[in-house]
């Protein structure tokens, strides 16, 4: 086993890009199969277990590179119920580090091959959200401030924009506005600064980035139990918005968008 281990989402995307992955680390490429609706985005797909995306296996047989495709039957939670699958299915055999990817993980980190392919220097790259005024107080995107560390990484985003969320505002965390602790992702969000039991009033914004993309230190996975991720996975699945206060770009806010800002402090 190597010491950072790549976990790769995967709904109908081309994977030629992990070829392109030379570096000693084990790449886990979930490939969901069945059928895939993306609330509302995409018309239905139905995948089978023989399309890997046009990855030439062979090849990467020839490098350094370990690559294990696992079938995964495909759900409503997208990416975040094959991240906490993953935690779970996998909790006695992590990888010192692992790297939580989209099937298109250039989206939202267009360098995230030269990091994996440096992975002393990804295992030691913070990426911090410049915290000003502005930001608390409007629904502000802005550019992360990249700083290599002397000591490793515990958990950090992998996208160079940073979102700040509002609990007050966001059409998510609308239904729970009398009492927050009511929301049932409240377990999962215990790290947020300034959260205390029982909490009734709606958390302070936060920073975070886009796609859900992470890179975690076994430790932190660890801190909670398999069971936990168990549970995660199958709020990302069950979960459907109460809300019918929704962006026009979703039918409905599922469990798995909930994830997307506060992975930093499910782990």
């Amino acid at each position: 086993m190597n010491e950072v281990g790549v976990v790769v989402s995967r709904y109908w995307e081309d994977l030629k890009w992990v070829e392109e992955i030379t570096s000693p680390v084990d790449v886990y490429i979930y490939n969901r199969v069945g059928t895939v609706t993306v609330a509302g985005i995409r018309p239905n797909i139905v995948k089978t277990k023989d399309d890997i995306g046009n990855l030439d296996l062979e090849k990467m047989k020839c490098g350094v590179t370990n690559v294990e495709i696992i079938e995964m039957e495909d759900d409503i939670g997208y990416e975040a119920s094959t991240f906490a699958h993953h935690c779970h299915t996998r909790y006695d055999k992590l990888n010192e580090f692992t790297v939580f990817l989209q099937g298109h993980p250039s989206v939202y980190c267009r360098d995230i091959i030269r990091q994996i392919n440096n992975p002393k220097e990804f295992i030691h790259t913070r990426r911090i959200a410049v915290d000003n005024e502005y930001n608390r107080g409007h629904n502000a995107t802005s550019k992360a401030k990249i700083e290599i560390t002397e000591d490793h990484i515990e958990c950090e985003f992998l996208s160079y924009d940073v979102v700040w969320l509002h609990p007050r505002f966001d059409y998510g965390w609308m239904p729970y506005q009398d009492n927050i602790s009511k929301a049932p992702f409240w377990e999962f969000c215990q790290g947020i600064p300034g959260w205390k039991k029982d909490q009734v009033e709606s958390p302070e914004p936060f920073p975070f980035g886009p796609g859900s993309q992470t890179i975690v230190w076994k430790n932190r996975i660890l801190k909670h139990d398999a069971e936990y991720y168990k549970r995660v996975q199958r709020l990302c699945i069950d979960y459907v918005d109460p809300n019918p206060i929704t962006p026009s770009w979703l039918t409905r806010n599922y469990g798995s968008t909930l994830f997307e800002p506060i992975w930093k402090f499910t782990f």
